[in-house]
């Protein structure tokens, strides 16, 4: 998209990301728990962290610099097997644009970042959790490359089983290549 610019997300930021990460998520079929005060402070961490990537998607214009996405996410918390753990593998916790600019390559253009930003910190697996009652969302990340775990489980709580699944990627984004764990 022409004019848009991404880079790191400031303290500026975090009102725009929080208050777009509510109106997304709060819905189906993500319809988080979060409230506000739990997402200002998973942010807060993010912004602290120096292993954390936060990323925002601006539209540059004349006037000013509207934010119309966003991407964030930290080193996986956990270890999956011997190569994809808490040292090799980064964690996109959320990514979101705003409705009215869907489908003009934001998201893409947010995932790629991340990804470099990723494998500057020498992380060398993209993972995330998502739901599969979403075709689009689904769609969207195996378009670039992120792949089911083999042995799909529910990762919700047992509580809220909605059907999130886990995916991944190998970074190097000069291979490009979609790995199966």
């Amino acid at each position: 998209m022409e004019g848009l610019e991404i880079g790191y997300c400031s303290k500026e930021d975090k009102a725009y990301i929080s208050d777009l990460f509510m109106r997304t998520f709060k819905k189906r079929p993500w319809n988080s728990r979060m409230n506000k005060k739990d997402v200002d402070s998973y942010l807060d961490s993010i912004l602290e962290a120096g292993d954390s990537i936060c990323l925002v998607a601006k539209i540059n214009d004349q006037t000013s610099k509207n934010p119309v996405g966003f991407a964030f996410g930290s080193k996986l918390g956990y270890v999956i097997n011997e190569e994809i753990n808490e040292k090799t593998a980064t964690y996109l916790a959320s990514i979101a644009v705003e409705p009215a600019v869907r489908d003009k390559g934001i998201g893409s253009q947010l995932l790629s970042t991340y990804m470099k930003k990723a494998e500057e910190l020498n992380f060398k697996y993209l993972s995330l959790i998502t739901s599969t009652k979403s075709t689009e969302t689904l769609n969207f990340y195996e378009k670039h490359g992120l792949s089911r775990l083999e042995n799909e489980r529910d990762y919700s709580p047992e509580s809220t089983k909605s059907g999130n699944i886990f995916m991944i990627r190998e970074i190097d984004t000069e291979k490009n290549s979609i790995i199966h764990v």
